[in-house]
């Protein structure tokens, strides 16, 4: 992240890290002025009125925009079928196999706890849910424009992929990131195939 930052930047910032480490309810205002370098806890109601604000801005900031992100990278990629799955697969660990970098939030964030918030963020708070939702929509008609020639069904298809993909990787402690990103890749082209 840049050294130049506005305060209420640090205070969503602060408040997405300690979130990923305590889950967002465990995090108390005091918390995130503690750890924001530039504020104290009186500078987060300056710019929030509530601590239920800092999330909306939270999800904002690197749930919506990581899915804006993708989508982008994923509308210029000009490979075949199995490339274009690979890197879906890839980004979704926080891989950009077209760049060799990694994605954006990679190099702040262990994405396992990324998606560990993002599930609970979703199930906690239903406030968010269609905020969540029209971000997960988003992915599913690039999925639909990209992969599966305007298949909505393909499109759904390699969606639960991917999300079965990324819960087997949060829960397995010896899982082989490109065994695995190969097999579940081939998986998807035989049934797309038929």
């Amino acid at each position: 992240m840049s050294l130049k930052r506005s305060s209420k930047q640090a205070i969503i910032e602060t408040t997405f890290l300690l979130s990923l480490k305590k889950g967002f309810d465990n995090v108390s205002v005091n918390d995130i002025g503690k750890y924001t370098s530039i504020c104290g806890s009186s500078g987060i109601y300056y710019h929030f009125k509530k601590k239920e604000d800092l999330l909306d801005h939270v999800i904002d900031k690197y749930v919506v925009e990581n899915t804006n992100a993708f989508k982008n990278a994923l509308d210029s990629h000009n490979g075949t079928l199995i490339e274009k799955l690979k890197f879906v697969f890839y980004y979704h660990v926080g891989i950009n196999i077209l760049s060799g970098d990694n994605v954006p939030l990679a190099d702040l964030i262990n994405y396992k706890d990324y998606y560990l918030f993002f599930m609970n963020s979703f199930h906690i708070r239903p406030v968010f849910r269609n905020k969540l939702y029209e971000s997960r929509k988003g992915k599913l008609d690039c999925f639909v424009k990209n992969l599966s020639d305007g298949s909505l069904e393909n499109g759904l298809y390699i969606y639960a992929v991917l999300r079965g993909f990324i819960i087997d990787w949060i829960l397995s402690p010896d899982f082989d990131l490109d065994v695995n990103i190969d097999r579940y890749c081939r998986m998807i082209l035989s049934v797309l195939e038929k």
